[in-house]
């Protein structure tokens, strides 16, 4: 009998997400003042990274901007000869009485139930989708953990279970990722499915084996899932960088002040967007390593000694830093440049002119996920020629009117305030006079709870506490 050489071909799921991509996404939901803050970590971290002082040899954000892509390299050697992060020209931010007042910008912590009700809100979803979701959302605790059974709360509403299954579904798809989770171990099962594409190997991982993980029994688990060590070191890299308290974030902080991530701008009867990176460290790739990299490797083979393999990983994840950081800044170009595009009426009206708008319109626009719109969209914040918003403020679901157009909650609002500004003082209009001054004056129907809802957000007494005043 002799021995045969047989060629053959074998599909196989292998791991895509890497640290660098879940770094990536993290850097994406930092405003700009913790952006620094990471950079300036890195920059004490890694050896290979520099800060440039002199950036007129950089490449600027504005030609970034227009770029789809960053272009590929055949070598890191090319690539790190021509990029790096560099702050904005001077032309970039304004001076004088267009620039913002540090003193009058104040950031007002969003709670994680506004930012997942603002998402279901903004998402597309069908009204009994937003039904359920909101019972759910109601029963999460602070962490972002479901805790109550959904047997539980259909029994207690009264409604049918199914429909809960399917609305936790949907839950599990926003963001911060992870939330609605019963337990550790679906929290990251649900960011391990939502990051990556390809998840069989860390998801089985996570299923069957996160006690030996916690134990950091690598040998064991290599051997019971038929893999390297080095495999399974490099799964659990990205399980320890996931979040198990998604809803730690959004814990209450005290009130501080501020920094617009970007500037909106008028130039004739355009708007321009600029992306704010001052204060930023404009990074590169020290030379000095480049060349003692060029000079370990000159006449060295396979495998790489320890020196090499460490200047080698120091150098992907600079390299890797400066590409998401650049495209972080052209992601958030790119969102602002959309919503300013469908929300130009506000920008030359102020908010009566507000037009309905929800994430997935933004999300098909600009060609990323609605995940990655809200990711952009949260804690960031836009100077405008109207003052400082934060650019969830230009999302809103609309209300139908008689003649079935959509109109912004903020058109809504700004009638109220019109109403009430104009009341007589010893006879205030109520909140059912309101609601019949909207349906003829905007053709707008809602319910007087409604109303004062409305009422409430913008700050309006009752009628009889106003009488009273």
């Amino acid at each position: 009998m002799s021995a045969q050489l047989k060629m053959g071909m074998k599909l196989a799921q292998k791991l895509q997400m890497t640290p660098q991509l879940q770094q990536s996404i993290k850097l994406l939901t930092l405003p700009l003042m913790e952006l620094e803050q990471a950079i300036r970590d890195e920059l004490l971290e890694n050896p290979v990274l520099e800060e440039v002082h002199d950036i007129m040899e950089d490449q600027t954000m504005d030609e970034l901007s227009n770029q789809e892509e960053l272009p590929e390299r055949h070598t890191w050697m090319e690539f790190t000869s021509t990029h790096s992060v560099r702050g904005p020209r001077p032309s970039q931010v304004k001076s004088g009485s267009g620039m913002f007042n540090l003193e009058n910008v104040v950031s007002t912590e969003k709670s994680l139930y506004d930012h997942l009700i603002w998402q279901i809100q903004m998402s597309g979803f069908s009204n009994q989708e937003k039904a359920y979701l909101n019972l759910l959302v109601d029963r999460l605790d602070e962490n972002g953990y479901l805790k109550i059974s959904l047997d539980q709360i259909a029994n207690e509403m009264g409604v049918p279970l199914p429909h809960l299954q399917a609305a936790l579904k949907l839950l599990h798809t926003l963001d911060p990722n992870g939330v609605g989770a019963r337990d550790l171990k679906e929290c990251l099962l649900i960011q391990a499915c939502q990051n990556q594409e390809d998840t069989k190997d860390l998801v089985h991982l996570i299923e069957h084996h996160l006690s030996d993980l916690e134990n950091k029994n690598f040998k064991v688990i290599a051997k019971k899932m038929n893999l390297e060590e080095e495999e399974i070191m490099d799964m659990y890299k990205i399980i320890n960088a996931m979040e198990p308290k998604p809803g730690r974030r959004f814990v209450t902080q005290p009130v501080h002040y501020i920094i617009p991530d970007v500037y909106i701008t008028k130039e004739g009867d355009e708007y321009r967007v600029s992306v704010n990176e001052e204060g930023l460290p404009h990074l590169r790739v020290t030379h000095v390593y480049q060349e003692m990299l060029r000079g370990l490797d000159k006449g060295k083979t396979i495998p790489l000694d320890s020196t090499q393999r460490y200047l080698r990983h120091k150098m992907n994840s600079a390299l890797w830093l400066i590409r998401s950081i650049n495209q972080r800044q052209r992601t958030i170009f790119k969102v602002t440049s959309a919503v300013v595009k469908h929300q130009k009426d506000f920008f030359d009206k102020g908010s009566i002119g507000m037009k309905p708008l929800i994430l997935k319109q933004i999300a098909a626009e600009v060609g990323v996920h609605e995940s990655t719109v809200s990711r952009v969209t949260t804690n960031k914040y836009a100077h405008t020629p109207h003052g400082v918003y934060e650019l969830k403020y230009f999302f809103n679901s609309g209300i139908e009117t008689d003649t079935g157009e959509k109109i912004s909650g903020e058109v809504v609002k700004l009638k109220i305030l019109s109403y009430v500004k104009d009341e007589d003082k010893h006879n205030p209009i109520s909140d059912n006079d309101i609601m019949d001054r909207l349906g003829e004056d905007l053709g707008v129907h809602l319910a007087r709870r409604t109303i004062a809802k409305y009422r409430e957000a913008i700050n309006i007494l009752p009628p009889g506490r106003r009488k009273d005043q």
